[in-house]
């Protein structure tokens, strides 16, 4: 495999938006400004499954909790190592998230801060967002419409690039093959001095996914199951002067995936090819009691579904710019005022639409911090102007209440919504120009309590959103639409507890966490059939997960399980499973390289379960991971 052919196409950039990035880059070069207090060491996280913030929910996992997993996209890796529900189609297809009890339309997925959720669809795939290349990832879970915008109705998450001063060379690299003939290799080499930096990232992978599952008595090997993906991501920074920072960045994929039939079928002739190219160039600026932050980004994506059989041929195309500026004011020292905005101008094509079509979304926003003696209350307003639909005025109240050095509470109101998609408006046949934007309140109240020895987070949450966006056949109709018919009710408790201990040369960790969650339909709608009532499709009301992670000197133990209760299909029941993986890793250093050999064994107890009805997941399969530090 090259990498020559994930470079992007000229065809898809245009001379005139080239020039527009060009100008903003020159308009950067002429500011000045102060940067040095905004570097920010790589956060150290004694465990790496919850990180506690000031934000409700938020968890970041640093750079080396991503190297040191043994997954290769973050679908994977939040499956074991968070409360969300990860919706996977099986091995090597497209994985969605829900965050307590949302559709994945209502997170937001973001890169250095700007969103990049498929406008046409709503969503991001989490298959094809590699781990190995970024310093830090964050989960916000929690209405965060106030200050994301469209589509953070349940929370965000953000995939932070970043480069430090004088670092020099470093690299890190791996080497993987497992079970159905999985192949993987990802690279990430970084070099910085005083004034530069660079960080380029590489991830190949491919597989067979010819497993076996057992079916009405019989076993069945999965066919036309084949995955390869290409992965480039380089990130460059450069210091302008003590005071400000200019950031350039590029991700390029192209990922191929044959989509195998269900276990109802005898064969498929589908696949799929996604074309990821993305752009982004950044400025920083912080001189004095101010801060000024500006992103431009280019996205430019292609996706292509084929089916020879049925003689399908879909191109599904959009470019999106984007730029979002920020400006943060600390005025006194209880005092801190943001403002800023994001406007997106977007344009999709694909020939199930009548035309070619162009929307823009303007959307402001301001906030105020005020830090008590005991605490800090923040209030957050944000108002979007959209081209093709109407948004709400969208307020924010956060207050969070010290109670002692380890011990703090919080409360958090909010209103949250979610515009329509391309999709759900100009699709044909079934799309709706007149879809009204989900919209409703989301109310929080969080306990948490640290030491050096561990730490406990507690959230009750309650969310209502109406005019939800469901695909239903109305009355008197042959297909699918897109309505407004649906209101939901979510509501539950997340509780999450680390320990951590050593015992001679010995460390320890152990991670736990449970989620309950209703959400329930408060409509009933006849196609799809939904009750008043009723949980709303694959939603669990439990996940539990229990992690544990020991090292011995040179060696390294982890064990990770997750329990996740029966989910409603939309055509059948589909039964709780519990599955657990394990991994050894033994280290070894010679001068400066440090070597890990690492084995691993996923479903350690053979499940035989699904996700997504008549998709098979695989049963237990082996990973062997070499992997290299300089």
């Amino acid at each position: 495999m090259c990498f020559h052919s994930i470079f992007p196409k000229k065809k898809h950039i245009g001379i005139k938006r080239i020039s527009f990035i060009l100008i903003f880059n020159c308009f950067l070069y002429s500011l000045e400004g102060q940067i040095n207090q905004y570097e920010i060491d790589t956060i150290d996280i004694k465990s790496d499954l919850f990180y506690h913030s000031d934000h409700l929910g938020q968890i970041n996992y640093d750079s080396s909790s991503l190297r040191n997993a043994n997954k290769q996209s973050i679908d994977h890796f939040l499956s074991k190592q968070s409360l969300a529900f990860i919706k996977t189609y099986g091995a090597g297809s497209s994985s969605t998230i829900s965050l307590r009890g949302g559709a994945a339309t209502q997170t937001q997925v973001q890169w250095n801060d700007i969103p990049i959720n498929n406008p046409m669809l709503g969503l991001n795939d989490l298959s094809l967002i590699p781990l190995n290349s970024f310093e830090n990832i964050t989960i916000v879970a929690g209405g965060q419409s106030a200050t994301n915008g469209s589509g953070a109705v349940t929370g965000f998450i953000n995939l932070k690039d970043d480069i430090k001063l004088n670092r020099g060379f470093k690299l890190n690299s791996n080497f993987n093959i497992g079970s159905f003939k999985k192949r993987s290799f990802a690279s990430n080499f970084s070099y910085s001095n005083k004034k530069f930096g660079i960080n380029v990232g590489t991830d190949l992978l491919s597989a067979e996914n010819n497993f076996t599952y057992p079916i009405n008595g019989v076993q069945k090997t999965q066919s036309h199951a084949n995955i390869e993906n290409k992965t480039l991501k380089i990130n460059s920074r450069y210091w302008l002067s003590p005071n400000a920072s200019l950031n350039a960045a590029v991700w390029f994929q192209k990922t191929f995936r044959q989509i195998p039939p269900t276990t109802t079928q005898n064969r498929s002739f589908s696949d799929q090819e996604d074309h990821i190219n993305r752009y982004a160039i950044s400025y920083l600026l912080n001189k004095g009691n101010w801060q000024f932050k500006s992103n431009m980004s280019l996205l430019d994506e292609e996706n292509i579904f084929n089916d020879s059989l049925n003689l399908i041929h879909s191109n599904n195309q959009f470019v999106s710019i984007i730029n979002k500026t920020n400006l943060e004011y600390n005025w006194r020292s209880d005092v801190d005022f943001h403002i800023g905005f994001m406007i997106n101008n977007t344009t999709v094509n694909s020939k199930f639409y009548q035309e070619k079509i162009t929307g823009t979304n303007l959307s402001t926003f301001f906030k105020f911090i005020h830090r008590t003696r005991n605490g800090f209350l923040s209030l957050a307003v944000n108002k979007a102007w959209d081209s093709h639909s109407d948004s709400p005025l969208t307020p924010q109240l956060n207050y969070i209440i010290d109670l002692s050095n380890e011990n703090k509470i919080a409360f958090k109101v909010s209103h949250e919504y979610r515009l329509p998609t391309f999709n759900e408006r100009f699709w044909t046949p079934g799309g709706d120009q007149e879809l009204e934007s989900e919209k409703g309140w989301n109310q929080e109240i969080s306990f948490s309590s640290e030491s050096d020895r561990y730490t406990f987070e507690t959230v009750l949450f309650h969310r209502t959103i109406n005019n939800w966006i469901l695909w239903a056949i109305p009355e008197n109709q042959f297909f699918y639409s897109a309505t407004n018919l649906a209101k939901v009710q979510s509501y539950g408790i997340e509780s999450k507890i680390n320990l951590n201990w050593e015992f001679g040369q010995s460390k320890h960790i152990l991670q736990s966490g449970y989620s309950y969650n209703i959400s329930k339909n408060l409509e009933n709608v006849s196609n799809p059939n939904i009750k008043k009532g009723d949980q709303i499709f694959y939603t669990p009301k439990h996940k539990l997960i229990l992690n544990y992670h020991m090292k011995y000197r040179s060696w390294q133990f982890d064990w990770q399980s997750s329990f996740v209760s029966s989910t409603i299909g939309i055509l059948d029941q589909l039964p709780s499973y519990f599955i657990a993986d394990l991994s050894i890793q033994k280290s070894i250093a010679i001068d400066d390289i440090q070597t890990r050999f690492q084995l691993s064994v996923n479903n350690i107890f053979n499940k035989n379960y699904r996700i997504i009805e008549r998709r098979p997941m695989p049963g237990i399969n082996y990973e062997f991971k070499i992997a290299f530090q300089l």
